[in-house]
């Protein structure tokens, strides 16, 4: 049994404790439970008296229980009449009290109506005597005396004015001392207690936890600040500024006078102390951070000294106004008038901030000094185009991003009034004289602007006039070719874009056609052109954009027998007409109709083998493929589906001996030859030919260059070459990130602590760019994919007829002399199936065995199937062989190709760099007679002895400055792996500085360099800004390049900082850099979905806003805007976000930026888009696509009747006869009250 608890447990207060309870000196002694005694519950005896008998107690007992039952009967009855009573007298009470509570009830209500009518008589009495007051004070304002008003305001202004002018001459530092010593004196008082500590007790107001509107901490985001592109400035704080309204930057007595922010327009700055002056203030300041300051201009004294940053002191020239001796006041005058005053005070602040001007002062003044110039030299082209964009400073280009409205619909009315004063400034410099009248670069400056503003007709009248007179005007000019190219490819633009439409009998197709087809006869036609190359270079030009654009509207057999028909006569003439010099072109295509009306085998198709060497009995065979078979009930997608299907199945030519059911009534299937007769032009420049050849492989698809063309060709921004990227859905996929699986989660526990989750970097490797665009080398070509950066992998080949392909590569391949073209078919064949690229290298090799770039090309297909030792093998049996065969010991360029190639395979696939080394040391001619050990696979490589190295070191020190592309990689291995990575990058720097900074050698030396700092950094600790300075070097001069633009990406991913990022694609994308090429647009579009992966799919996120803003600076591109790919992502992209008005908003701008397109009609029959398109409007699509003369394989009769759901769709009305009156009155109102 436990212990009763006792007082003593409770603590004892003490004397000394005066909040004790007690001040006794004497404890009592404390009572506890266990002193109170114990009592006993008595037991109930169980003993029963035996006196009695029992007889006698149960007369007694039967005698007691009658008289209770009597009792209890009678109890009863009183109970019951007592019951009776007491119900009848509370009923009595009830009615009395019902009666009571009705006379009070009618009583108060009687009350209430007296009062609520005394309450309104006061209310009128009150609202009486308020309008007289009213008007009272009225009459006592209008006669008041407003001079102390006035005195208080100039007091204020005074005041600020005084200010301005201690700030400016130094004299704010005794009023800050002032104020210091001010806030010590709150500090602490004489005895040195702080004055907090002082005050007493201080009563603590209840704080309210409430949401308020004015301030309240927003944790879920503002959904209404991405809609309007601001915050509501009823919800806004009141705030002020730091600084009393000054500036960073400028001087102090410039204050901003009135704030923009809330509508983010800017700031509006004047002198301080000045009232608001329209000059300054008429325009606001550009908020942008790129361009600070833009209205407002400070210039520079002229006779100021230059600045030393370093300069112990610094002077800055302020001196006090001294005034004249006359201009003083008598000494008796004790006052001088304000205007004065103010003069003198604005006078200091000008002589203290120095001249400063707004953007429009200067556009002024240089409008003035061109127009003066102008006048004396009317002559000058350049000044009149510089005259006719002056204006358009005044209107920077800052766009609003809106997601119900687009850019271009925002500034349509702006550009439409610039372009105005620009074309009436270029119309005045036309007139001005004979010259300016047949100024190429004038006329296609006035026909630019007239675009934005004149109709269709107008401005397609207009470029007809203008080229036609100046090709009349301009001939035997050679000098101008070259800019009537430049009016050709302009002219060529806008009828493929805006000016794309149906005129008289022809389709908007047709046109586009002939207009090719002029342009490439007067260009085959012109004997008097200068530089027969340069004129032959901008026909293959344009036959290749002529065949894309016929193939992209859908008529990819009659692109296809047009390059087919010119590679035909260019490398397969036969030997007679080959013979004969004087031979016409004309003749030659006379005999080439008679071969093309055999329908013999032609180029790429199975059995052909050249015009020369076909025989008229063969005949080429056709290719199976599978049935279509449907997955969707829709009838337009089952449409789309049997067009995919057809155009992929049908898109070489036919034959007129063909059977086939399904394009035996197609008349566009079979090509005859007049139908391509036009396009065709002789080649007779042997470099001419080999462009002929890769802008063959262009059209087919496939990304290969010549070899040596850096990145920064023109050729790699065309939008109209880059075409393969609109016919690869799965390709596009790639901008996009993947959806996280796993929920998303605001923090984790590590060690029982909350912390933020893990950040991922959202790129597992800088390779994953879908956007290619570098010099591409053996290493790009053939490389292992994820080790470097590769030309072609297997999902760019997927939408590639790759039979046509293949045979091309094979018939052509004997005519190239150069190995990289034979390097680039054995790329393709990778892609397609490495193990098939192994056999089709070795048929190859056993017929050129003495060709070592081949053998290199085998042995890096070996390597990317991982078979390391096989490729070490090729390496050392084709260096072994190349060595026996030297002449006269000279190492030959093919053999430093080997040398080169082994020693990177090397770099990449060992950890222990020890062999990469032991290869760069054999190259080098140290110990090659060992060359046949370091194949075996079981060696264990040794490090080399310190006399190989010096030796080595000594070899490649005696080196000349003109390095090959073998050398200077086995020269800069060989400087890594003996003195590390510093001493690398310091020699391939310093090689810079001596070659061409935008030449192919520079660009292949950063790209060799920053793979070299790759591969550094994936194996040991480096600093990043080791790499990240090599990388922004490189993007200085080569923007382009994709693969330095990736590099660059994944290191500054890994720190999880993205300004520099973010930096990067704003220079790169701004309007001063050109507004940017396309391979950059579509390069910053993937890195802004790979930097915001962790937002991206989030509702309302800010990564999609990032992406949309990039893919609508990428579509408003020169450039971007003649891409169909790019518009096809941004479609595509507005579906993913479920924002499916905007995507088809975005539909109806492809095909008007697009007209010939047919990857764009299509769009809205994909699943993704057909559930939010009527059946009406995609017959509309349908309609169009035939107004406009777009390809359609498959009628749409076969799938859906277009009349019947027009006539279900019209609302049906009975006869007259049968209308009732009611009904013929109901209509004949609705009839007049329609336009309401």
């Amino acid at each position: 049994m436990t212990s009763t608890p006792s007082f003593s447990s409770f603590p004892d207060f003490s004397i000394k404790n005066e909040a004790g309870p007690s001040k006794s000196t004497v404890s009592a002694p404390v009572p506890s439970f266990g002193s109170f005694p114990e009592i006993e519950v008595p037991k109930k005896s169980r003993r029963r008296s035996r006196s009695r008998s029992i007889s006698e107690d149960d007369r007694r007992s039967k005698r007691r229980e009658r008289d209770e039952e009597r009792s209890k009967g009678n109890r009863t009855e009183r109970v019951d009449h007592d019951r009776e009573r007491d119900r009848e007298r509370s009923d009595r009470h009830k009615s009395d009290r019902r009666d009571e509570e009705g006379d009070e009830r009618r009583k108060r209500d009687k009350d209430k109506d007296r009062k609520r009518d005394r309450g309104r008589s006061r209310d009128r009495d009150r609202e009486r005597h308020r309008h007289r007051d009213r008007s009272r004070d009225r009459e006592k304002d209008r006669y008041r005396d407003k001079s102390a008003e006035r005195k208080y305001k100039e007091d204020k202004r005074r005041k600020e004015r005084n200010q301005a002018l201690q700030l400016i001459r130094g004299d704010e530092i005794e009023s800050l001392e002032r104020n210091k010593k001010k806030e010590e004196k709150w500090i602490k008082n004489e005895e040195g207690q702080p004055w907090y500590e002082s005050m007493g007790e201080v009563k603590v107001a209840e704080v309210d936890m409430s949401q308020s509107t004015t301030f309240f901490p927003d944790i879920i985001g503002d959904r209404d600040a991405i809609r309007y592109g601001s915050t509501s400035s009823s919800t806004m704080p009141r705030y002020h500024r730091e600084g009393k309204n000054r500036i960073l930057g400028l001087n102090a007595g410039l204050r901003i006078i009135y704030s923009r922010d809330r509508t983010q327009k800017g700031v509006e700055i004047a002198p301080m102390g000045k009232p608001y002056v329209p000059r300054y203030n008429s325009r606001q300041t550009e908020s942008a951070a790129s361009q600070h300051l833009r209205r407002i201009l400070l210039v520079p004294s002229e006779t100021s000294s230059f600045f030393d940053p370093f300069a112990s002191y610094v002077d800055f020239e302020i001196q006090p106004v001294r005034r004249d001796e006359n201009d003083l006041p008598a000494y008796r005058d004790i006052s001088k008038p304000q205007a004065e005053e103010d003069d003198f005070e604005h006078e200091s602040i000008q002589n203290a901030i120095g001249s400063y001007t707004t953007l429009e002062e200067e556009v002024r003044k240089k409008t003035i000094e061109t127009e003066e110039y102008l006048r004396s030299n009317p002559n000058d082209i350049d000044k009149w185009i510089e005259y006719s964009q002056l204006h358009l400073r005044l209107s920077p280009d800052r766009l609003t991003y809106n997601d119900n409205i687009s850019s271009s619909d925002q500034s349509k009315s702006k550009t439409k009034s610039e372009a105005e004063i620009t074309l009436s400034i270029l119309s005045k410099a036309l007139d001005a004289s004979i010259n300016n009248f047949n100024s190429v670069q004038l006329h296609l400056a006035y026909l630019k602007a007239a675009e934005h503003f004149w109709p269709k007709e107008k401005v397609t009248s207009r470029w007809k006039n203008v080229l036609s007179e100046l090709s009349e005007k301009n001939k035997g000019k050679h000098d101008i070719q070259i800019e009537m190219m430049d009016l050709w490819l302009n002219y060529i633009s806008w009828c493929e874009g805006q000016g794309f439409s149906k005129s008289g009998d022809q389709n908007g197709v047709d046109e586009v056609i002939e207009v090719y087809e002029e342009c490439i006869g007067n260009l085959k036609n012109s004997s008097t052109y200068g530089d027969i190359q340069a004129r032959e270079e901008n026909l293959v030009y344009l036959f290749l954009r002529a065949c894309l654009f016929i193939k992209e509207a859908g008529y990819a057999e009659r692109a296809i027998s047009a390059f087919q028909a010119l590679m035909e006569i260019t490398f397969f003439k036969p030997d007679q007409l080959r013979a004969a010099a004087n031979t016409s072109f004309e003749t030659i295509l006379d005999e080439f109709e008679q071969f093309w009306d055999t329908e013999a085998p032609r180029l790429g198709e199975a059995g052909s083998e050249g015009w020369r060497n076909t025989s008229n009995t063969t005949f080429p065979t056709g290719k199976q493929f599978r049935p279509l078979q449907h997955t969707s009930d829709d009838p337009f997608e089952r449409w789309l589906e049997a067009e995919n299907h057809s155009e992929f199945k049908y898109s070489m030519p036919g034959r007129a001996t063909d059977l086939d059911e399904e394009v035996e009534d197609d008349p566009y299937h079979t090509i005859l030859f007049s139908d391509i007769r036009s396009l065709l032009f002789p080649i007779t420049s042997p470099e001419v030919r080999l462009q002929l050849i890769y802008a063959f492989l262009t059209f087919l698809g496939l990304p290969f260059t010549p070899p040596d063309i850096p990145s920064s060709t023109p050729a790699s921004n065309d939008p109209h070459l880059y075409w393969t990227l609109a016919h690869n859905q799965n390709k596009r996929n790639y901008f996009w990130p993947a959806r996280p699986n796993t929920k998303k989660i605001p923090w984790q526990t590590v060690g029982g602590e909350p912390m933020d989750p893990e950040r991922t970097r959202g790129l597992d490797s800088p390779f994953q760019s879908p956007v290619k665009c570098w010099l591409q080398d053996r290493d790009s070509m053939l490389g292992r994919k994820g080790t470097w950066f590769t030309d072609l992998d297997n999902i760019d080949i997927s939408v590639l007829n790759v039979d046509l392909i293949r045979n091309v590569f094979s018939i052509l391949r004997p005519l190239v002399p150069d190995p990289a073209f034979t390097l680039a078919s054995f790329a393709f064949e990778s892609a397609v199936s490495p193990k098939g690229a192994i056999k089709s290298a070795k048929a190859i090799l056993a017929s050129d065995r003495d060709n070592l770039l081949l053998w290199d090309g085998y042995a890096r297909l070996e390597r990317q199937r991982g078979n390391v030792g096989a490729a070490r093998t090729v390496y050392a049996t084709a260096l072994q062989a190349a060595m026996s065969s030297r002449k006269e010991n000279v190492v030959s360029e093919d053999e430093l190709d080997l040398w080169s190639g082994w020693a990177e395979m090397e770099l990449e696939v060992e950890t222990d760099e020890t062999r990469a080394l032991e290869v760069v040391i054999l190259a080098a001619g140290i110990g090659q007679d060992r060359i046949a050990e370091s194949q075996q696979p079981e060696r264990i490589p040794q490090s080399p002895s310190s006399i190989a190295l010096l030796k080595a070191r000594q070899f490649y020190s005696t080196l000349h400055h003109t390095f090959s592309p073998s050398l200077l990689l086995l020269k800069s291995l060989f400087v890594y792996l003996a003195d590390g990575i510093e001493s690398v990058r310091s020699f391939l720097l310093n090689r810079l500085t001596a070659i061409q900074p935008s030449s192919e050698e520079s660009e292949q030396t950063l790209q060799l360099l920053t793979k070299i700092l790759h591969f550094h950094s994936t194996r040991h600790a480096s600093p990043a800004g080791l790499s990240r300075d090599t990388l922004e070097l490189a993007l200085s001069s080569f923007p382009n390049n994709t693969s330095f633009l990736s590099l660059y990406l994944y290191g500054e991913l890994g720190g999880r900082v993205y300004g520099r990022i973010q930096r990067l694609i704003t220079e790169l994308t701004s309007h001063k850099n050109g507004s940017g090429g396309l391979i950059i647009h579509l390069w910053s579009i993937w890195a802004e979905a790979v930097s915001s992966h962790r937002t991206f799919w989030d509702d309302g996120g800010n990564g999609a806003e990032r992406v949309r803003l990039a893919l609508d600076k990428g579509i408003n591109s020169p450039t971007g805007k003649h891409c169909a790919a790019l518009w096809m992502l941004y479609i595509e992209f507005e579906c993913l976000m479920g924002k499916y008005q905007s995507a088809k908003q975005l539909c109806y701008r492809a095909v008007t930026s697009l007209g010939g397109c047919k990857q764009l009609y299509l769009l809205p029959f994909t699943k993704s888009l057909r559930p939010h398109y009527t059946n009406r409007e995609l017959k509309h699509w349908a309609e169009l696509m035939i107004e406009r003369g777009i390809r359609l394989r498959i009628p749409f009769e076969n799938y859906f009747d277009t009349q019947q759901d027009e006539e279900e769709g019209l609302l049906r009305l009975p006869e007259d006869e049968d209308l009732k009156e009611d009904e013929l009155g109901f209509l004949t109102e609705r009839e007049v009250a329609k336009p309401y």
